[in-house]
């Protein structure tokens, strides 16, 4: 994951003969944050360009490699603080970051800030299970999961499905479920044939 702190300011580069276009300059979402809509790139001589998220071919560790880049306009908007709310509606902090999959570029975590002396003490929270509210924007938070929160982050998964790929091995979760249930299985026939053999 690339958090959008570590993207600001990296050189973005045309993977048509390496030439450099200029840096990231702010990075946009789409109104649910369920994924990144596009970079903004500030060029030379003061010039900004759109690159739409199909054009970005790569987020890197040093740069951001892109492609041809589009004329789509943005359909989303600049990345910017909103309000953590709980299920009850009560404000219990802040959304101040977020992460993106390399391979996707679907917000896989929001970073939610607590305030200045809770995140010195413990840190930042990783929120994995939220929703955004329209109009307004404001996040609402859920630490517990549950059935509700599955199915709305498989809303944000499926719009890249190769993201459902376990990183690493290449197996489907659903192919993985089969496997243990399989496992299962041959375990509890090893273990009946054990015992009549005994």
């Amino acid at each position: 994951m690339k958090s959008i702190r570590s993207l600001i300011g990296m050189m973005a580069i045309s993977s048509g003969g390496g030439r450099r276009l200029g840096r990231v300059l702010k990075l946009s979402f789409d109104e649910a944050l369920s994924g990144l809509d596009g970079i903004w790139i500030a060029g030379r001589l003061g010039k900004t360009m759109f690159c739409p998220a199909e054009d970005v071919e790569m987020l890197g560790d040093v740069a951001v490699i892109v492609g041809k880049i589009s004329r789509r306009k943005p359909q989303g908007e600049p990345f910017r603080m909103r309000k953590a709310l709980d299920a009850s509606g009560a404000l219990i902090g802040a959304i101040v970051g977020a992460y993106v999959s390399e391979e996707t570029l679907i917000v896989e975590e929001l970073e939610m800030s607590l305030g200045f002396w809770e995140d010195v003490a413990g840190g930042r929270k990783s929120i994995r299970h939220f929703s955004v509210r329209t109009p307004g924007g404001d996040v609402v938070v859920s630490e517990k999961g549950g059935e509700e929160n599955e199915e709305e982050l498989g809303s944000r998964y499926d719009r890249r499905r190769d993201d459902r790929r376990i990183r690493g091995d290449g197996l489907w979760h659903d192919e993985l479920a089969d496997g243990a249930e399989d496992g299962k299985s041959r375990d509890e026939c090893g273990s009946r044939n054990h015992g009549q053999d005994s």
